[in-house]
């Protein structure tokens, strides 16, 4: 759930939610790119968020795999693949205001 104004959440249970970042381009010429962020597996917070009497349960994020490079054969010249993209906030990412 994305909150980029106000919201409420009372009594609500979040289970088994996940953010998955993607995953960064093969390299085409040398290296590989990196991976994109995954924040917030059941919410993430942009605005005010008020949480009452819920809870949060086998959330998670994963950031995207880097990218492959590859090795170029005249002279051979070996790429480096891109770096994982970061994971933040299993359950909630808060960005903003919570109480």
């Amino acid at each position: 759930m994305f909150n980029a104004g106000n919201l409420t959440l009372q009594s609500v249970k979040f289970s088994g939610n996940q953010a998955l970042g993607n995953a960064g381009a093969n390299a085409t010429f040398l290296d590989g790119s990196r991976g994109e962020a995954a924040q917030g597996g059941a919410v993430y917070n942009e605005g005010t968020l008020t949480i009452v009497s819920s809870s949060f349960t086998n959330n998670k994020t994963l950031g995207g795999v880097g990218g492959n490079g590859i090795v170029l054969s005249i002279p051979p010249i070996p790429g480096e693949g891109g770096e994982g993209g970061n994971a933040e906030g299993g359950a909630l990412y808060n960005a903003s205001g919570a109480t």
